[in-house]
């Protein structure tokens, strides 16, 4: 029974996850560099080149996945890590803990560079209270005194990897401070791609 339903599972992953070109019936192929936002919308333009900041001849490149703080002109404050750039509709996009945000060239006053990381720090509170509940987890379900111990230490294992990887990935996407701001748009610096 569980055979079948992960098959089916898996083709209709293969299926529902093909592009199809409607002229020709067959899969759409792509470089690997765009993203695909919807079907209707087909292929937009963004891409993973840096941000290219540029003032006088000096020029600042922020590249994909760095780390960093978008304040715009309304006051919002983005943290999180450069994702992609649409060079035709003239925005990025910042990937943060729990959501991807778009942000207009025009609508960024300033950009600061993360530094650092705290995956360390996250990832030894993450193994600790990983630990600690799979313990507590493995004492709760087993009743028997004698196996109480070994399946306690099991799921703390189990729960203190789980936990040390959490905490290392979370704390690799936050920044322990950030640089000096970038004013953009202020007849400083100017985003040039």
């Amino acid at each position: 029974m569980i055979r079948k339903i992960i098959f089916i599972l898996l083709v209709l992953g293969i299926v529902c996850g093909q592009d199809y070109d409607s002229n020709t019936g067959k899969p759409k192929e792509t470089s690997g560099n765009e993203e695909k936002v919807s079907r209707l919308d087909g292929i937009l333009s963004f891409k993973n080149n840096p941000i290219i900041l540029k003032k006088g001849d000096d020029e600042i490149l922020i590249n994909q996945m760095e780390k960093i703080k978008v304040v715009t002109t309304d006051g919002n404050v983005v943290i999180g890590m450069y994702y992609k750039i649409s060079i035709l509709k003239k925005e990025i996009i910042v990937s943060g803990k729990h959501k991807k945000s778009k942000i207009y060239y025009e609508d960024i006053k300033e950009i600061s560079r993360g530094i650092g990381h705290k995956s360390a720090e996250y990832g030894i509170t993450g193994a600790t209270l990983g630990f600690l509940g799979g313990v507590v987890l493995g004492n709760i379900i087993v009743k028997d005194d004698a196996y109480r111990g070994v399946i306690g230490a099991i799921f703390g294992l189990g729960g203190g990897i789980g936990g040390l990887v959490g905490g290392l990935s979370s704390g690799f996407k936050t920044p322990i401070d950030f640089e000096e701001p970038i004013l953009v748009n202020n007849n400083e610096w100017e985003i040039v791609n």
